[in-house]
């Protein structure tokens, strides 16, 4: 079978005969010629022109950190598909994972001396967070590694001290398939069928055990979110929360291996939070998840919360609130007329320093 395209130099039939009917036929009829044969011999498709430093543009957002002085900010740069990175321009830090945020921030204040470990960090906003709004040692652990160069880029630019450890946490050492979601970056997971996934690599596993005793890390605070493996995750840490007791902030999703979660944590005598703002501040005897996946973090207490705790997360939550932008002010005329019946002309908006023209106004 031969191709319509050839693969060399491109020669067309008909030399200089060719060239004179060519001048000769009427433009209309050449573009004609040229729509209806595209792609044939006589009419190649050219090969498209590269772009030279050209690309999409990145995504960059701006979080005021909570609680800082004005004008302290936290920028993320990353490509405009990327999950987080997404939610966090549209919502900010008050938007982003509400009850859960609060808690890991009142955890850096309130939890013994140890680090911070965020187990499926993503871009890695968690341990950013830990870096900028405290002084701890902070671990965070990204097996893909398109995220966790991001990641450490993030810790680059913010001028933070954290590490980034490009493997996965798991009940045993080794390696294992990491399944690439095809719905989001943010549901990337050892779990094969979690998600449907066209792509995977396969990444290096260790357990929090085996990196602890090798890096004399003490845990003080976890945050685990990696999309239905974390009863692995903790089952590869059983022997540092039996010796350092750490605070936990484990995600839990509905209907998803949740009894075997509860059976790992059974032994060291947890309490267990499903966050939810007031009405997470009483302890749950299961961890089942919210079947309407709004609420997924719970907190795993080595000792029952007191109400002090929870004041402090409302402290923290005022701060979160704090950094929403403040609302455009629109100033409307004292007149007794409902807003749509009034003339644009007559509506001011911020930074407006002179009236809108009525529309159909001729303009010089």
């Amino acid at each position: 079978m031969t191709s319509s395209t050839p693969s060399g130099p491109r020669t067309l039939p008909g030399g200089r005969a060719r060239k004179a009917v060519a001048r000769l036929l009427p433009r209309r009829v050449k573009a004609s010629l040229r729509r209806r044969f595209r792609g044939s011999y006589l009419f190649p498709v050219p090969p498209p022109k590269p772009r030279r430093g050209r690309g999409p543009a990145p995504r960059v957002v701006t979080l005021p950190r909570p609680g800082a002085p004005d004008g302290a900010a936290l920028v993320l740069e990353a490509p405009k598909h990327l999950h987080v990175p997404r939610r966090l321009e549209a919502e900010g830090l008050a938007g982003y994972e509400p009850h859960a945020l609060e808690c890991f921030l009142a955890l850096l204040d309130t939890a013994g001396p140890g680090a911070v470990v965020d187990i499926g960090a993503n871009v890695g906003l968690y341990a950013l967070l830990a870096a900028a709004c405290s002084d701890r040692d902070v671990r965070a652990f990204e097996p893909t590694p398109d995220l966790a160069a991001l990641a450490r880029a993030a810790a680059a630019r913010n001028d933070l001290l954290l590490a980034v450890e490009e493997l996965a946490l798991g009940r045993e050492p080794g390696s294992a398939r990491l399944y690439l979601s095809d719905a989001s970056d943010s549901s990337n997971s050892l779990a094969q069928g979690y998600r449907p996934s066209s792509g995977s690599l396969d990444v290096p596993v260790d357990t929090l055990d085996a990196y602890c005793a090798r890096t004399g890390v003490v845990p003080a605070v976890l945050k685990v979110d990696t999309e239905t493996t974390e009863a692995d995750v903790l089952a590869g840490a059983a022997a540092t929360i039996a010796r350092h007791r750490p605070w936990i902030l484990c995600e839990v999703l509905y209907g998803r291996r949740t009894g075997e979660l509860a059976e790992v944590l059974a032994p060291h005598g947890y309490t267990w939070y499903h966050l939810r703002g007031e009405r997470g501040h009483t302890p749950v005897a299961v961890l089942d998840g919210d079947p309407d996946h709004v609420d997924l973090m719970y907190l795993l207490a080595p000792e029952p919360v007191d109400a002090a705790f929870w004041g402090r997360t409302a402290a923290w939550r005022a701060a979160l609130d704090a950094t929403r932008p403040e609302p455009a002010e629109v100033v409307l005329p004292a007149v007794g007329l409902p807003l749509h019946e009034l003339p644009l002309h007559e509506i001011a908006l911020p930074g407006q320093d002179a009236q809108l023209e009525p529309l159909g106004t001729d303009r010089d």
